[in-house]
């Protein structure tokens, strides 16, 4: 059993519909969980797992467009 936890980002422009909800791709949902999507400059202050969890099985990867 695999117990280790990757956490990506990725910048992303992408269509708002009137009622505010944002349009992910179903392509770019695929095999992922999505916990937050963000507007402007966020600073990450903590992330999931700094506390909690193992930091020896937790990368953090830029994948930044």
């Amino acid at each position: 059993m695999d117990n280790s936890l990757e956490l990506f980002h990725k910048v992303l422009e992408l269509e708002q519909k009137p009622n505010g909800r944002v349009v992910v791709p179903e392509s770019f949902k695929r095999d992922k969980s999505i916990i937050a999507i963000c507007d402007g400059k966020v600073e990450i202050l903590n992330r999931i797992g700094d506390r909690n969890l193992d930091l020896d099985n937790f990368i953090l990867l830029d994948e930044q467009a």
